[in-house]
C-alpha cells in the first residue's frame, strides 16, 4: 500500500486518488469520468490536469459533482474556459466518495490526470 502524499498549503491533506484519465471518451453529450474514493472523506483539493497543448479546448465546459451515494450529486465547481490545469479549492466542508469530472457541451473528454485531496476518515466522524 502506497503512503499518503501530503499537500502543500492545505490543512492536513493527503493524496486520496490519482486518477489518469488517459482514455479518450466518446463524443456525446455524457462524457464523464468517476473517481471512486476508498470511503467517504473530505475534499480540500482537486487537481485536474488536461491534455494539452493539442486537446486543451476539449475542457472548456467541465463540470465537478460530489456525491457520498452516486445517485445525488452536487455540483461544486465549472470552468470558465480552456486551461492546462485547474486547482479548485472546495470550500466548506465537502465529504464525498465519488467524484464525477463531465463537460456540459457534446465533445470529447480527453484529461491527462485528476490528483484529489483530503483527509480521509472512518465510518461516522465528522
Amino acid at each position: 500500500m502506497r503512503r499518503p502524499v501530503a499537500k502543500r498549503g492545505v490543512t492536513s491533506a493527503v493524496r486520496l486518488a490519482v486518477r489518469p484519465a488517459t482514455t479518450r471518451q466518446h463524443l456525446h453529450h455524457q462524457a464523464r469520468l468517476v473517481i471512486t474514493l476508498p470511503k467517504e472523506s473530505d475534499i480540500a483539493e482537486v487537481d485536474i490536469v488536461n491534455r494539452f497543448p493539442d486537446c486543451r479546448e476539449f475542457a472548456r465546459t467541465l463540470t465537478m459533482w460530489l456525491s457520498t451515494d452516486k445517485r445525488s450529486w452536487k455540483q461544486v465547481w465549472r470552468a470558465s474556459g480552456a486551461r492546462d490545469r485547474w486547482l479548485v479549492k472546495i470550500t466548506g466542508k465537502e465529504r464525498a466518495r465519488y467524484i464525477k469530472l463531465g463537460l456540459r457541451e457534446k465533445q470529447y473528454l480527453d484529461l491527462k490526470y485528476v490528483f484529489v485531496y483530503g483527509s480521509a476518515r472512518g465510518p461516522g466522524s465528522r
